[in-house]
């Protein structure tokens, strides 16, 4: 979906376990190939919490990392209009 829309994205939400693909390899996808995606922002939001896995996403190009379980709707909400400031 994002390959055929990139031109329609200004954010990607990004979980890390969804079903039949792994998170931190859409993020490296997106994250080399500039040329294709730019350099938009991609927030993780998951419940992982391992600081292996944190460091890991920021070292691949993460913009953000948000807990679900640390946030609720508003929270969210707030967190993402940092991004369109």
């Amino acid at each position: 979906m994002m390959a055929n829309n990139v031109d329609q994205i200004d954010l990607v939400l990004l979980d890390l376990m969804m079903p039949g693909v792994d998170g931190l390899e859409v993020l490296k996808t997106v994250r080399n190939n500039q040329e294709k995606y730019g350099n938009m922002p991609i927030v993780i939001l998951t419940n992982m919490t391992s600081e292996t896995v944190v460091k890991e996403a920021f070292n691949m190009g993460a913009t953000s990392y948000l807990v679900k379980a640390d946030l609720d709707y508003e929270g969210l909400v707030k967190e993402l209009d940092k991004f369109f400031r």
